[in-house]
């Protein structure tokens, strides 16, 4: 049996049992378990670590920005709400027409009436490729790029 990780947030794991014999796959078995967080006793030490690590910025980390006023999400590549209160901030500050973000299947939801953090914002936005550019492009060009998604 292989115990694999199947899902981008830690959420679920995936069991998957192979019945080998006679040289070869006779069979096999995928399944998804469910990972309850709330229900596993946090290692004390490691605890402890992170509570250390992050006391310097925890004040800065828990900076209210906002208050959301519907559901906050990024579970698709298109029309992701926490996705389009990015691209609208882009559009505010960069002062743009337009604005495009790649678009996650992964993150947190905020509920209505909470509050949005700074950590909030680094957690959606920390990826691998954060660059922010400026571009002039034409008409064309857009459409290129939204019909190449």
């Amino acid at each position: 049996a292989m115990v694999i990780n199947a899902s981008s947030t830690g959420k679920i794991l995936g069991g998957w049992d192979l019945d080998v014999g006679k040289g070869r796959v006779q069979g096999y078995r995928y399944k998804y378990m469910p990972v309850f967080s709330n229900m596993i006793k946090p290692d004390e030490e490691m605890a402890a670590y992170i509570q250390k690590v992050r006391a310097p910025y925890e004040k800065k980390l828990s900076e209210p920005l906002a208050v959301t006023e519907s559901l906050l999400y990024r579970r698709d590549n298109f029309n992701g709400t926490f996705d389009q209160l990015l691209v609208q901030a882009l559009m505010e500050e960069m002062d743009a027409e337009a604005a495009f973000s790649p678009g996650f299947r992964w993150g947190y939801a905020k509920l209505p009436g909470e509050t949005i953090t700074l950590e909030d914002v680094m957690g959606q936005t920390a990826i691998t490729y954060p660059q922010v550019t400026i571009n002039e492009y034409t008409g064309e060009t857009i459409k290129m790029i939204m019909e190449d998604v």
